[in-house]
């Protein structure tokens, strides 16, 4: 049963990858239900004009389906109950109504239970589905990205350079001493100086970028479209609020950062961790709690 739902589970990430739906926003959410109930409309017309032998019963849960998945379940339990009323009707605009009542009310009440099951197991895959989606690209401790999600931003970003380009800057930040600080005081606290950091580096970011955490004690950040003046000031801005993070301040936390501004596209993501890690230890070399700042022309 396991294995079944891993299957369903990566099937439905498949068709969300080709079709791009998943997370639709609101301003499409309109065409979605404009597209469902035009379905309805198409299925309730072809049963309009078969002959009673044909039944498209199962038909009526396309539409169901679909605004369930793609727009949500409350749209989905409406669609249900429109999907059962236009059955109700074509039935009754073919003259071919189901004798005596309570039989015809029990097929009712049917197809009704049958749409509304088929509209919550939807929305419990779609649940399962994200929260699917969330642990295998957010570290579970920091909240940060994980390498895997940084890696294919950064691809695009490099994409992006080579096609218009564009600068990018990545920051690739080491706490010092953090062996020494878990040791000292236990992995508890070397845990929350983890949280402590990820959470101060994102207040202090835009929504467009994006902090990773590369495991241990090393983050990276990529600055899309930045370029070197601006980096600066926004990496200087970040370790100032690390510095006075009351929390951090209490085990005296200090970080080396090297900092790679990629005016020309780099060969590669891996190359371009590379040169910034580099980077981030000749700070280091210089005495710790350093920035050591360069540009990649080629």
């Amino acid at each position: 049963m396991i294995l079944l739902q891993k299957q369903i589970l990566e099937q439905l990430k498949e068709w969300e990858r080709e079709i791009g739906l998943l997370n639709s926003s609101p301003q499409n959410s309109w065409l979605l239900a404009i597209i469902a109930v035009a379905l309805l409309g198409c299925i309730g017309l072809v049963h309009y004009l078969l002959p009673p032998e044909f039944t498209l019963s199962l038909t009526y849960l396309i539409p169901v389906g679909f605004a369930s998945w793609y727009i949500g379940t409350r749209y989905g339990l409406f669609l249900s109950v429109a999907s059962v009323a236009t059955w109700i009707f074509i039935e009754n605009a073919s003259n071919q109504p189901y004798s005596p009542f309570r039989t015809y009310f029990l097929y009712a009440v049917a197809r009704f239970s049958f749409c509304v099951g088929v509209t919550l197991l939807l929305g419990r895959f779609k649940t399962a589905l994200r929260a699917e989606q969330t642990l295998s690209r957010v570290d579970y401790l920091t909240g940060a990205v994980n390498w895997r999600s940084f890696y294919e931003s950064a691809s695009m970003e490099i994409e992006r350079c080579n096609r218009y380009g564009c600068s990018f800057t990545i920051a690739y930040i080491d706490i010092d001493n953090f062996k020494d600080l878990n040791d000292r005081f236990g992995h508890t606290v070397g845990d929350n100086v983890l949280q402590a950091i990820a959470n101060t580096v994102k207040i202090n970011i835009r929504k467009v970028d994006i902090l990773a955490r590369l495991g241990g004690d090393e983050f990276v950040i990529l600055f899309p479209e930045t370029a070197d003046k601006d980096a600066s000031t926004a990496i200087q801005k970040i370790k100032n609020a690390l510095l006075q993070n009351k929390y951090l301040k209490k085990f005296s936390v200090t970080f080396s950062i090297g900092v790679l501004t990629c005016k020309e596209c780099p060969p590669s993501v891996d190359s371009t961790i590379t040169l910034a890690d580099s980077l981030m230890y000749s700070a280091k070399k210089r005495g710790k709690n350093e920035i050591t700042q360069s540009i990649y022309t080629g």
